[in-house]
């Protein structure tokens, strides 16, 4: 037999051997009472009458919690919801969980990159024309028209 087999073998027997004592020996404090793990006998009555107060309490607490959740959902499952205002948000989550795993793996590179001492030099990109703006912009937000910046200067 391997020595880890040996070794499993000899623990069971060692704690077979304590159990058994255990059992036959049972344990005292010093005034000769048998030691429980029951908290009941363990506390006296006022205690044990705290105890059941404060779980039912809890009990009570968790049971309105359960319907304030019934509520909300029956709330929800009424509402109706456009198929496409759906799949966007989903979309939306996607994009989201993407985005957070690149800009992870982005400044871990970057951590790594400074760590081993290379440096990156920034590349300069030529300023965009409004045309360039107008197009990004019909891209990103689907065709939608740019909202200009107003400054208003306030009159003295």
């Amino acid at each position: 037999m391997s020595l880890v087999t040996t070794f499993l073998f000899l623990m069971i027997g060692a704690l077979t051997v304590g159990h058994g004592l255990l059992f036959f020996t049972k344990p005292a404090d010093e005034q000769g009472n048998v030691m429980h793990a029951s908290p009941s006998q363990m506390a006296g009555p006022t205690e044990i009458k705290v105890m059941e107060s404060n779980f039912r309490a809890l009990n009570e607490k968790i049971k309105m919690a359960h319907e304030r959740i019934n509520d909300v959902e029956k709330s929800l499952s009424s509402l109706k919801v456009p198929k496409g205002l759906a799949k966007q948000l989903h979309g939306f989550s996607n994009f989201k969980a993407n985005t957070d795993i690149e800009l992870k793996a982005m400044k871990e590179i970057l951590m790594e990159l400074q760590n081993n001492g290379i440096n990156i030099k920034a590349k300069r990109y030529p300023t965009s024309t409004k045309k360039e703006a107008k197009e990004f912009h019909k891209m990103i937000y689907a065709g939608k028209k740019p909202v200009k910046n107003k400054i208003t200067k306030k009159k003295k």
